[in-house]
């Protein structure tokens, strides 16, 4: 029998090589860490020392074997075990998870740990916390499994004032991605202050001023534009319409950035929570506008009325920006209706930054006749195939939502969601008319009286011009009697 050219034969055994790993490796997939973890931390500045109860799930601790007996019960009885398994994950917490005074990161001591039970409750307050970690540890005869119950560590910095700004922050990128810390922020006077915090929220201040919470709102806001494609393919099907007149698109941006921001401060101040409906009614909502906008750009003959299509457009784009706000709103101490201005400002601004770049880009490319001719209508018709596409995928989703009960009061707020939206549209078509007015006005009225020809008004106004058709001689020009 021939034998197998040699690249068969490696490749026959980096196969086998293969298949023997993922055979070793099966077992241990046993022992993954949970997809999320909650921590329990009080945070408690004392004169010259931060005081940090933080309570950490044994589930989470798999790579710092605990003593076991038996089925797989703690083997409490190992005192000098428990302690080096302890310290172990003591000191990983400690680098994972940083506390900072004033930007200046701390170093912490570990003044005393202890195993807890699932049905413990004593984190729900600081002084109960402290006085459990230091009071007697379970008994040894405890039947308590090893991915069961806590272990609550008491971590202690050293600080120059208790008045000064502290703030946390998870740098472990594989345990940021999965974890929650329940933080509770006890100010010297007894104040507390309660947080949902995310791992991937960064470094987050825990007794924040009102600059501080401000620019969190804004920064916000802009990362929820520039981050959302759809929010940003939006804004550039707008910018695009460049070529039917400076005064399109302008018009169209403004609307839909004025939109969305009022959306975020209706939805934002709105009392509940965003349905799962609702969320998925506005991402499909969202991606069909890409579809709309783009057809527009390539089939309609007049763009005149385009802020009018980017008003309704908005709507669920500020709807999908709204639901961000979820975890924002904790640090709302400033007021609901600043902080939620401050993201939309945050919003405006990135909406206008994208407007500013595809303006930019549409300008260069106008000095080149076939980009110029072509490259608006090229661009239109990509986004609108990616939002197409998207659009038949969050449809399947929309399809799959079951409907929620239709109630007096839902009807209600979409009569009121509706007259709103019409209220603004007609807010800003006056506003349009009187600054249209005030550019043209003068010249019109000056026509009518003679002092200027109708030909030279519509030459500084290529909505007349293009409506009039072209120029007439005049004696002026050189004309004939």
């Amino acid at each position: 029998m021939p034998s197998l050219p040699r690249p068969a034969r490696a490749v026959g055994l980096a196969a086998l090589v293969l298949f023997a790993l993922v055979g070793l490796q099966g077992p241990a997939a046993a022992h993954d860490m949970p997809d999320e973890m909650v921590f329990q931390a009080h945070v408690a500045p004392e004169e010259a020392e931060l005081h940090v109860p933080l309570r950490v799930p044994m589930a989470w601790l798999v790579d710092y074997p605990f003593p076991k007996r038996g089925p797989g019960y703690l083997d409490l009885a190992d005192t000098e075990g428990l302690e080096a398994a302890a310290g172990r994950a003591a000191d990983a917490l400690t680098s994972d998870i940083a506390f900072f005074e004033d930007g200046s990161r701390l170093d912490p001591a570990v003044t005393g740990w202890r195993v807890s039970l699932p049905s413990e409750r004593s984190f729900n307050d600081y002084q109960a916390a402290v006085a459990s970690i230091a009071g007697q540890p379970l008994p040894d005869d405890t039947n308590l499994f090893w991915n069961q119950g806590f272990l609550d560590v008491h971590l202690v910095y050293p600080i120059e004032d208790d008045t000064s700004t502290f703030s946390l922050q998870v740098e472990s990128p594989a345990l940021a991605e999965r974890l929650h810390i329940l933080t509770t922020f006890v100010a010297p006077d007894g104040t507390e202050r309660a947080y949902d915090l995310l791992g991937t929220m960064g470094r987050v201040e825990l007794n924040p001023g009102l600059g501080y919470l401000l620019r969190m709102f804004a920064e916000e806001g802009m990362l929820g534009v520039l981050t959302g494609w759809e929010h940003v393919l939006v804004v550039v099907l707008l910018g695009l319409a460049l070529a039917r007149g400076p005064s399109i698109p302008v018009r169209s941006v403004v609307t839909f950035g004025v939109v969305v921001s009022l959306t975020v401060l209706a939805a934002g101040l709105a009392a509940g929570q965003e349905s799962t409906f609702t969320r998925v009614v506005g991402e499909a909502a969202a991606a069909a506008s890409l579809v709309v906008l783009a057809i527009g750009n390539v089939l309609a003959r007049d763009l005149r009325l385009r802020w009018l299509t980017a008003g309704v457009c908005a709507v669920p784009h500020g709807i999908l920006l709204a639901g961000g706000l979820d975890v924002l709103m904790q640090f709302r101490e400033a007021g609901d209706a600043l902080s939620l201005l401050a993201y939309a400002i945050g919003a405006i601004t990135a909406i206008a930054a994208v407007f500013g770049a595809t303006m930019a880009i549409a300008w260069l490319a106008a000095r080149h006749a076939g980009a110029r001719r072509h490259g608006p209508v090229v661009a239109a018709l990509l986004i609108g195939y990616v939002g197409w596409r998207d659009t038949l995928d969050r449809g399947e989703a929309l399809l799959a939502t079951p409907l929620p009960p239709w109630e007096p009061a839902t009807l209600l707020e979409l009569g009121r969601w509706a007259a709103g939206l019409l209220l603004v549209m007609a807010g800003l078509w006056v506003a349009f008319e009187v600054l249209a007015d005030r550019r043209t006005g003068p010249r019109r009225r000056a026509a009518k009286a003679g002092a200027i020809d109708e030909p030279v008004l519509a030459e500084r106004t290529p909505a007349v011009a293009a409506a009039s058709g072209p120029r007439q001689p005049t004696r002026g020009d050189g004309a004939g009697p």
